[in-house]
């Protein structure tokens, strides 16, 4: 969970968020995991704005809204890696 988390989430969403760190770590690649309840204002209007439920995982410009399975990071990966 990130840092200074409010710890309000689901089991469901610290399995996939648990996921997405083990997924992110065995394919050298970066995350990052935003609180939208500390989030800053910009933060929450860009989500408002996109009409994104959370949560939202991306990979380069391609991205997965909702709980993420493992095969749905692997095809956003490759989709990203073809692009």
């Amino acid at each position: 969970m990130p840092k200074n988390s409010s710890g309000l989430i689901s089991d469901a969403e610290k399995k996939a968020i648990d996921l997405v760190v083990q997924f992110s770590k065995e394919n050298g690649l970066d995350y990052e995991i935003i609180d939208l309840n500390k989030a800053g204002l910009m933060t929450q209007l860009k989500f408002i704005m996109k009409r994104w439920k959370v949560p939202v995982i991306g990979i380069g410009n391609k991205t997965i809204v909702g709980l993420p399975t493992r095969e749905e990071l692997e095809s956003l990966l490759q989709r990203q890696l073809a692009a």
